[in-house]
């Protein structure tokens, strides 16, 4: 176990914490706002990527795809999120059901922190990938430090091991197959 693992475990009891003083409204509007971020950025990273490539010719398109898809999975999942919790039904809980809301968004907080962990795997594996393709990888500084840390980390093999199950359900808006990004191999 090193310094990312321990990192990826506060990331987990962090969001697993924020989802028990949230409740199960805020959680659940997570959740769905979690899943319409990876379909939105799956659909739209890549143009943005070449788009970005044009102003920035130095910068590889394996980095923009994947800058480009952290980006706008970050920005539509708050997005998605935040509109949600305003609208839906289960954001406000009445007070007398304070406990169960807490003990349910906690409850619930779990699955949601095992997608964030499972996303977050998925992306240090591609960073991982992007500091094998540049010369700075192979510095002894900060980046080689970072990519030691993230070569020898235990927990990101064992939360890459449940990507199948995390994109099983975003077959359905990809008839054609996965975008590479989120395609079995790429991580």
């Amino acid at each position: 176990m090193n310094g990312f693992d321990i990192l990826i475990m506060l990331f987990f009891g962090g969001i697993v914490a924020l989802a028990f003083f949230g409740g199960l409204g805020k959680v659940f509007s997570t959740t769905v706002g979690l899943y319409f971020g990876v379909v939105f950025a799956a659909f739209f990273y890549h143009p943005l990527a070449v788009a970005v490539a044009h102003i920035l010719p130095s910068m590889a398109l394996f980095t923009g795809d994947l800058l480009m898809f952290v980006l706008l999975l970050a920005l539509s999942t708050v997005g998605f999120s935040a509109a949600l919790a305003r609208t839906f039904v289960l954001g406000r809980f009445p007070a007398w059901l304070g406990a169960f809301n807490n003990i349910s968004g906690g409850v619930v907080g779990i699955l949601v922190a095992t997608f964030a962990t499972i996303l977050a795997a998925m992306v240090v594996a591609l960073a991982v990938q992007v500091l094998d393709h540049t010369a700075a990888a192979q510095t002894s500084g900060f980046l080689g430090m970072v990519h030691d840390q993230m070569r020898g980390a235990a927990l990101v093999p064992i939360f890459l091991k449940l990507v199948p199950t995390f994109v099983t359900p975003l077959h359905p808006w990809f008839p054609k197959g996965l975008p590479p990004i989120l395609a079995p191999g790429s991580y």
